[in-house]
């Protein structure tokens, strides 16, 4: 009984700690005005957005992933087009 209250609470402290981290990534997203939206088609024509961080140094522009890298491969090899829109300068 007591292995299985272990666990339980190591179970629990695991949730919450994944709860608090997908929270604080949804609270330090990245505000308008410093955001790149890169939407990619499918072979189906079906749009699929990413929201990415829009850094500028010395003239060029630099895109922040962020928490996307995951899908970043599933999209760029089943993408047949892309836009993208900013919402800064």
């Amino acid at each position: 009984m007591k292995t299985l209250k272990i666990a339980a609470l190591v179970v629990l402290v695991y949730v919450g700690i994944v709860v608090a981290f997908e929270s604080l990534i949804g609270y330090f997203q990245p505000t308008a005005g410093s955001t790149l939206v890169i939407t990619t088609f499918d072979g189906d024509g079906t749009p699929h957005d990413r929201v990415v961080s829009r850094l500028e140094s010395d003239g060029q522009l630099y895109v922040a992933a962020n928490h996307w890298p995951r899908a970043r491969s599933t999209i760029a090899s089943t993408a047949r087009t892309a836009s993208v829109w900013s919402s800064g300068s």
